[in-house]
């Protein structure tokens, strides 16, 4: 995803580096994928595509 101020508010204000935010969602990955996946093959992207882990952590996120 893109890290932008949602991303970085969402991994706690001590992160500001974008190499942090990418390591720490890195890590959320690894530790969620699991669950992250299972809800990812629920959906589709607009065109009818599978949807991403990637993204749908990226949605995730921005829900929170």
């Amino acid at each position: 995803p893109v890290i932008d101020s949602k991303v970085r508010k969402f991994y706690g204000i001590g992160i500001r580096q974008p190499m942090n935010v990418r390591q720490a969602l890195w890590e959320d990955l690894g530790e969620n994928e699991g669950w992250i996946r299972e809800l990812a093959a629920t959906k589709t992207t607009p065109d009818g595509r599978p949807l991403s882990l990637l993204r749908a952590a990226d949605i995730l996120i921005w829900m929170s």
